[in-house]
């Protein structure tokens, strides 16, 4: 079969949509296989007449942020889905919304609805697809694998700096309470050793919290005896769930004195997007956001400022930040782009000078 007459039509007569507004497809990676796709393919998916030319991959975590994929992320013998990093993929492609009773699809998706792939490229992805296998390939989760690295770059914990934020006031790590990394006590130590008395999780509902709390292995843990603002929050900044959950978290930890933390599972994703927004309300330099993000690059991939991927790595908060501020990255009044983001987030100027007040050490 020639690769430019690869073409395929799946009729669908409803759409499977997961919380993270990726479509789960009924036909399993295998089946997608046997038709003649491999992957790295770059793929034409026409869905309601929106086309976009999406990679073949294994997960979300070879792509970009902000890039549409085809990935089978359970395993070939379970379903293909479509989905998106940073972002949703039903949202992205103007399929559906999510309301406060989930996901409504959009008056222009018809039934029976036929999604059409078709081949543009094969191994088009290829290059980037190599630069992510590079660094996967790089980490680990057995402290020994990281010599060189103190406990608290191991976890990824360090204080928060960036234009006048005052170094000690607020912290970012990885999870101190999840063992799925294998770093959630030497974070729960570091935790302790800096005086952490308030806490923005933003990867736990509170009754994961509560049955960490009731779980006899964590009696020992200072993390939980802390106070906690605890909310699941989606990886897609413009959604209203993750909105009101970081207007809110931002409220608990600038509400009183005492120092602060922000995590998710790894501390570089939801937590860099968050310490991004205020190291640029707070006046930050393009130069010292993109290095504390990409710092957390470096504690999980062992790479570091020179290495080859940092381009990549970097390039990830800066189309972040650019799409959710409206502006480009370079605009050079990033501080008032992040004060009009916060308004949008729905904080009114008052709470918004109590958090830079709290950063400032007042």
């Amino acid at each position: 079969m020639e690769e430019e007459k690869l073409e395929f039509t799946l009729t669908v007569n409803n759409l499977d949509i997961d919380n993270y507004g990726g479509i789960k497809l009924p036909i399993s990676g295998n089946k997608f296989f046997e038709l003649g796709y491999k992957l790295l393919d770059m793929i034409e998916v026409d869905l309601s007449d929106h086309k976009m030319v999406c990679p073949l991959v294994p997960d979300y975590n070879y792509i970009d942020s902000g890039v549409c994929a085809i990935a089978p992320v359970n395993g070939m013998e379970n379903q293909i889905f479509l989905l998106a990093n940073g972002g949703q993929f039903v949202v992205l492609t103007d399929v559906a919304k999510r309301t406060p009773n989930g996901w409504a699809i959009n008056s222009n998706i018809k039934f029976p609805l036929d999604i059409k792939f078709r081949l543009i490229q094969r191994d088009g992805y290829k290059e980037t697809y190599e630069i992510y296998a590079y660094l996967f390939s790089r980490r680990s989760n057995n402290r020994e694998d990281y010599p060189e690295l103190s406990d608290a770059d191991y976890c990824n914990f360090r204080t928060v700096t960036g234009g006048s934020i005052k170094p000690g006031i607020l912290y970012r790590s990885s999870n101190p309470i999840k063992p799925r990394f294998k770093r959630n006590w030497y974070a729960d130590k570091e935790c302790e050793k800096a005086g952490i008395t308030k806490i923005f999780n933003v990867s736990e509902n509170p009754s994961e919290i509560e049955e960490c709390k009731n779980n006899p292995e964590y009696k020992n843990s200072y993390y939980l005896k802390q106070d906690i603002y605890s909310i699941c929050l989606p990886a897609d900044y413009k959604d209203y769930l993750f909105l009101e959950g970081l207007k809110n978290g931002l409220k608990f930890i600038s509400k009183n004195k005492g120092k602060s933390l922000i995590h998710c599972m790894e501390g570089k994703d939801r937590t860099g997007f968050i310490i991004a927004v205020l190291q640029a309300l707070m006046g930050a330099s393009i130069v010292e956001i993109m290095k504390d993000y990409s710092k957390s690059h470096c504690n999980f991939f062992k790479v570091d400022e020179k290495d080859h991927t940092m381009p990549l790595i970097q390039t990830q908060i800066v189309d972040y930040l650019s799409d959710n501020f409206d502006t480009p990255f370079y605009n050079k009044n990033l501080s008032e782009k992040a004060y009009e983001y916060l308004v949008k987030v729905g904080l009114n100027p008052a709470e918004i000078e109590q958090i830079k007040k709290y950063l400032r050490g007042e």
